[in-house]
């Protein structure tokens, strides 16, 4: 995570002097779990957790949630394992998904369900004119208000930016958010340092809490860098990624962040990932994403 500005500026600068990009990228998937306890094992497409792009790509969080309209808590009732370079990470054995929370989010309880936020691990340099484009979607039709917001700082001025947008929703059509209101507008280049998503209350609601897990979002650098998305799913659905999946600094689901640097994949590599109903059984489908950095030299 990024806390200290002084370095990022720098560390920026130096990448730019010798044509290194870094670009966040989310790989996600939804996994429905098998109903016999202790039985079915179920695992992420293969496609799926793969660096599939021609740069190496740091991996430095994985993140897990239920996905609506099952009950969150859930999550306490799955278990999981992983495999990286052909041995288990760190064990073979199915252990709950909950234990693997090693990073505390500590969102506010007056907004912690309406809202996930994301410090990438690196910072994004958002040119002059440079647009984050983001696409947003609704899980089940509503009438609900989504905003995608981000925090930078001026690589030149160190001055702060906030840019927001927000747009309308009614039902499970793709929409996009105004990119002109995520402009760079500035003469520098900017540093993204925090990227938050917001899903708010349905709109006759009397209770006023939203829920980023009605929220589908993609992201996306408008102008430099690799203009792909920053969210990538199973090539057989590349739907947009639960809001959810975004939420490693502050959020709903739970984060579990790769010790040192993080697990390195050169085009190709990748990790497999297993899950298997604890009991008692349950039928839920569970979000899974890995989070991490593609470095473009």
């Amino acid at each position: 995570m990024i806390v200290n500005f002084a370095r990022a500026i720098e560390n920026a600068r130096w990448n730019i002097a010798r044509g290194i990009h870094q670009e966040p990228r989310v790989l996600f998937d939804a996994v429905t779990l098998g109903a016999d306890a202790g039985i079915s094992v179920n695992r992420v497409a293969d496609d799926v957790m793969r660096n599939g792009e021609d740069y190496p790509l740091r991996v430095r969080a994985l993140v897990a949630m239920i996905l609506p309209s099952q009950d969150e808590a859930n999550i306490q009732r799955v278990g999981m394992r992983m495999m990286f370079h052909d041995a288990w990470y760190m064990q073979r054995d199915f252990v709950p998904l909950a234990t693997w929370g090693n990073k505390v989010l500590s969102g506010a309880q007056a907004f912690s369900f309406a809202q996930a936020t994301w410090q990438p691990y690196a910072p994004v340099v958002l040119s002059a004119r440079d647009s984050l484009l983001a696409q947003v979607q609704l899980r089940a039709a509503a009438s609900r208000r989504a905003t995608i917001s981000y925090s930078a700082i001026g690589l030149d001025s160190q001055r702060q930016y906030f840019k927001s947008a927000g747009v309308n929703l009614t039902d499970q059509v793709v929409n996009p958010v105004s990119p002109e209101l995520l402009r760079n507008d500035g003469g520098e280049p900017i540093l993204i340092t925090s990227i938050s998503a917001h899903c708010a209350a349905e709109g006759d609601a009397n209770n006023p809490m939203g829920d980023i897990r009605q929220l589908n979002i993609q992201l996306q650098q408008l102008g430099n860098g690799t203009n792909q998305d920053w969210l990538k799913g199973p090539a057989e659905n590349p739907q947009l990624c639960p809001a959810g999946l975004i939420g490693v600094t502050s959020g709903r689901a739970i984060v579990h962040e790769f010790p040192g640097e993080g697990l390195l994949w050169e085009p190709g590599e990748g990790i497999t990932i297993e899950f298997q109903p604890l009991s008692p059984a349950i039928a839920d489908t569970l979000g899974i994403a890995v989070v991490g950095t593609l470095e473009v030299m």
